[in-house]
């Protein structure tokens, strides 16, 4: 299906340049129908009040605790073992470490009893599906850590970075996901948990990027959702404009086609 649909298409999108060459293959860049449209995400929740203590409170934590969290779902390119381990290790470091998880997916069940192998029941929470991510990020958290096996373009990377959040990550994260390099920190798995729980316990250390600059970067970079959607808008209206029918009985067809 991928050489027919290669074959017929007249434009072709990818969300990253590497998912690019996992879609069309390495010499993609050289076929002129194709090329990268960013996704984007939605800035305003970043602009909204946020009550640190409020959130806290409703998650079980206080004001003194260190939180490191993530946002995926239960599946094992997130990793979350990983993050468990890490935590634990984390621990050693940090004595008021807390750690929120967000998200639901099969592995869940076995992450939850693994948490309690490690004996780490009174220092997770697990937060399930929720739609307040960008608050959880502003209120919520102290460190994002993504430790995953490979990713496309992580949109929850760019809402931590919006966020104004540190960002400890895996090394296979696209570098295109870096739209404010101040916030990430990039580690090989191989590292180990011991050394990634030394890198997270210090870049908690650090003072919080103010979160009002974290969204101006945001909003002038290709991660804002406006942008891809007027690049969006844009391609359509220029194929329209391109392939107009000279006949309303072809019209029909063209406009089926496009839906």
């Amino acid at each position: 299906m991928k050489r027919l649909v290669l074959a017929a298409c007249t434009h072709g999108f990818a969300v990253s340049e590497s998912a690019a060459a996992a879609l069309f293959g390495r010499e993609w860049s050289h076929d002129p129908r194709l090329s990268v449209l960013y996704c984007g995400i939605d800035l305003a929740p970043f602009r909204a009040p946020c009550d640190p203590d409020a959130v806290r409170a409703e998650l079980g934590f206080s004001r003194g605790d260190v939180v490191f969290g993530h946002v995926g779902r239960f599946s094992p390119v997130k990793n979350h073992f990983f993050f468990l381990e890490l935590a634990a290790c984390i621990l050693n470091h940090q004595p008021r470490a807390k750690f929120l998880l967000v998200g639901d997916g099969p592995l869940r069940p076995a992450v939850e009893k693994r948490a309690a192998a490690l004996g780490l029941t009174d220092r997770i929470f697990f937060a399930g599906l929720r739609p307040d991510i960008p608050r959880l990020m502003m209120g919520g958290m102290d460190v994002f850590l993504m430790p995953s096996v490979h990713e496309g373009l992580p949109l929850v990377l760019m809402e931590s970075q919006a966020a104004g959040l540190p960002c400890v990550i895996s090394d296979v994260v696209t570098e295109e996901a870096t739209a404010n390099p101040a916030l990430i920190h990039r580690l090989p798995l191989a590292a180990g948990t011991s050394e990634w729980a030394r890198v997270a316990s210090e870049t908690a250390q650090q003072p919080r990027f103010d979160r009002h600059s974290a969204v101006k970067i945001i909003d002038a970079s290709r991660f804002d959702i406006r942008r891809g959607v007027q690049q969006m808008c844009d391609i359509y209206l220029e194929g329209s404009l391109a392939n107009r029918p000279r006949h309303s009985a072809d019209a029909t067809v063209v406009a089926n086609s496009s839906a």
